[in-house]
């Protein structure tokens, strides 16, 4: 039987997303007076584009990521603006060679070919894997839930797994 489960995770936003969306909003109404001030018969054309400007850039802020299982696969996207998708990281669970629990405070070491972190920093439920594709050995920060933990548990290694999974 195929296995195919997904996890959609919305990041958190704190005080520096809204921050930054409070500046991004305080430049587009700056760049626009300045323009009604300096050069009146292009305001209007260029409030518009500043305003534009600033309702994309504030929508790209939103970040979610997807967990995808299917069978033995691993996909992680970054999802931005709920309308853009990038694939960060795919990979083989047989491929795991680790798994611990996050640590914000530790460093995670040099030597990895990508790292992806694609859980918030404070979630409890974070989990380190360490990833060897090929040559390539790859970080992976996430939180899955109990589903695609068990999921991941019927491919990853026994040794590997643990009773994190």
């Amino acid at each position: 039987m195929d296995t195919f489960l997904e996890q959609l995770v919305e990041m958190k936003r704190g005080g520096k997303y809204y921050a930054l969306l409070v500046l991004l909003w305080a430049a587009a109404i700056a760049v626009s007076v300045l323009l009604f001030l300096v050069f009146p018969p292009l305001a209007l054309v260029g409030a518009a584009l500043a305003f534009y400007g600033a309702y994309f850039l504030s929508k790209m802020l939103f970040v979610e990521y997807e967990y995808i299982i299917t069978n033995d696969y691993a996909d992680i996207d970054k999802i931005s603006g709920k309308s853009s998708r990038k694939r960060e990281l795919s990979f083989e669970l047989s491929g795991v060679e680790s798994i611990e629990k996050f640590n914000p405070q530790k460093k995670y070491g040099a030597g990895f070919s990508k790292k992806v972190v694609a859980a918030d920093f404070n979630d409890p439920n974070a989990l380190v894997f360490i990833i060897r594709k090929g040559n390539e050995k790859n970080l992976l920060v996430f939180a899955p839930d109990d589903r695609i933990k068990t999921a991941m548990k019927k491919f990853i290694p026994r040794t590997v797994s643990g009773s994190l999974l």
